[in-house]
């Protein structure tokens, strides 16, 4: 069944400097949350299996960013091909998601696998601290990346077929007059994950900070190795809680604009309908820059070595630490949490004798 659109398709110029823009601000997040996820995976700021699933994570976001990226290219290359001559037929739009389906169940799988191990990990706080598993988590998302690649690989050729084809701009009008539930299923089905998810998160938190709190109460039973892995558990649950609460932010944001781009009337302005549209392409890139520069603030020695291992980039490495209002620190910027906790702990001592 063909779905015709009686408006004019008549593009200017300003689609040209959208498409760049979503393209730079896409490789700019993909090499953060690159630069991100391999500090992580290579020096960790948490327990060794926290740091592999998170750095899988990033890597999620970096390449969804690639995929993005090709979709803009294409767009912004084959953009004098819009005319409106073509008609959209309903089995050509595929979907128009800024999400892959293939990542967005990378992204479900990761989220619960990091679920399984903070739960865990708050279960078994006492002796967590030397268990590693992360050769064998590594592996498992190896063998996921395997089918999600060959899966994206096949998305990307299809993607630029479809978008060459001057008909892209004629399905975006035709998505624009459907329901957007049936639009975009896949992202509101896992805005609705990230959601409990995030609830998880903080019920996690909560259960954490309850145990750190009842150890300092009770000093007879205090552990500095305990109450340290507590602490990381308090910090590494944080920053789940800022992944999918951004993307939650992110993602409603989204959908309210695509929302409020339906009308059930004739759109009389084609042009306008059009932008204001594929405005909402900027919302996911955002978010692949935002995240990992929160992550990077929260966690000091993250960000101490992520800027000790820019040599020669002395302006750059300025910029950064006015950005972030501290200075970098030694490579032992690491363990000063430990020994924070060792001083809180001997003082407690001496003031209680």
């Amino acid at each position: 069944m063909e779905h015709e659109t009686s408006s004019q398709i008549k593009l200017n110029g300003s689609f040209y400097v959208l498409y760049l823009l979503t393209s730079i601000i896409c490789l700019v997040g993909a090499l953060i949350c690159i630069a991100v996820g391999r500090t992580l995976r290579r020096y960790g700021h948490s327990h060794a299996n926290f740091s592999i699933i998170q750095s899988h994570l990033f890597v999620c976001l970096a390449v969804n960013n690639f995929v993005q990226l090709l979709r803009n290219v294409s767009h912004f290359i084959n953009l004098t091909n819009a005319s409106d001559d073509i008609v959209a037929k309903d089995d050509t739009c595929k979907s128009l998601s800024p999400l892959n389906s293939s990542l967005a169940f990378f992204i479900f799988f990761g989220c619960i696998a990091m679920l399984i191990e903070r739960t865990y990990a708050t279960m078994n706080s006492i002796k967590y601290e030397h268990e590693n598993y992360s050769i064998v988590i590594d592996r498992l998302f190896n063998v996921i990346w395997i089918v999600v690649g060959v899966l994206i690989f096949y998305d990307i050729l299809f993607s630029l077929v479809f978008s060459n084809s001057p008909s892209y701009f004629k399905c975006v009008l035709s998505s624009m007059k459907e329901d957007i539930y049936k639009t975009y299923w896949q992202l509101l089905v896992t805005e609705i994950c990230m959601i409990a998810f995030f609830l998880f998160f903080v019920s996690l938190y909560q259960a954490n900070m309850e145990k750190l709190t009842k150890m300092r109460e009770d000093i007879s039973s205090y552990q500095l190795s305990h109450a340290y892995q507590l602490r990381e558990n308090l910090k590494s649950i944080k920053t789940m809680g800022f992944y999918t609460g951004l993307f939650v932010i992110y993602g409603f944001c989204y959908l309210y604009h695509q929302y409020s781009s339906r009308d059930d009337d004739d759109i009389d302005n084609v042009n306008s309908a059009l932008f204001f549209n594929e405005l909402s392409g900027l919302y996911f890139p955002f978010y692949s820059v935002s995240l990992p520069l929160c992550i990077m603030y929260m966690t000091r020695a993250v960000s101490n070595k992520v800027l000790l291992h820019i040599p020669g980039r002395f302006l750059f490495r300025q910029i950064i630490e006015i950005i972030y209002g501290r200075a970098t620190t030694s490579a032992f910027s690491q363990n000063e949490e430990y020994f924070d906790e060792l001083t809180t702990y001997w003082e407690d001592k001496l003031h209680d004798t």
